[in-house]
């Protein structure tokens, strides 16, 4: 079970900062973008590079609060898209988000580093799946939208270009 935790933390720092088989990190990914990008909302009423990341930092939280023993805490998808919290300006939050970004990253394997195999077998409660499907499913959520970030940033990019 040890070798289990190792796996599912290789598996999630190579999402964040690579290398990875689909050759591309988080953190390499944000390093290029600036927070009037960030903040730039994309056609079609999607969520922004900083609100996507506002709701990784939430989710990270999340996972945080549950290796912490809350029992009660459920997921509030409105409130993980709400960057309000981080900043007044685009140049503040933008610094604040990547900043909270990086402290989780640190602080779950931090503790995923120090805890207890059986950790993995114990429920996740309030919901009816174990730390082990809990976990592997946030690594698999952050492999998600760091695709979704990829093709948010080209995207917008080439808009600022062309105007």
């Amino acid at each position: 079970m040890k070798s289990r935790i190792k796996d599912l933390l290789n598996s999630y720092r190579e999402i964040y900062r690579g290398p990875n088989w689909i050759e591309v990190a988080l953190v390499d990914v944000l390093t290029a973008v600036d927070s009037k990008l960030a903040f730039t909302d994309p056609p079609g009423g999607r969520n922004s590079i900083a609100k996507i990341v506002c709701h990784l930092v939430y989710i990270r939280s999340y996972l945080l609060q549950k290796l912490q023993g809350d029992q009660t805490t459920v997921i509030n998808q409105e409130a993980s898209f709400d960057t309000a919290a981080f900043g007044d300006t685009p140049e503040t939050a933008w610094q604040n988000l990547r900043r909270e970004l990086a402290s989780s990253f640190q602080n779950i394997t931090s503790t995923l580093e120090t805890a207890e195999p059986e950790i993995l077998t114990k429920q996740a409660l309030p919901r009816d799946y174990n730390f082990d499907y809990l976990i592997a499913g946030i690594i698999q959520h952050e492999a998600y939208h760091l695709g979704q970030l990829v093709l948010l940033k080209n995207q917008l990019q080439q808009l600022t270009q062309n105007s």
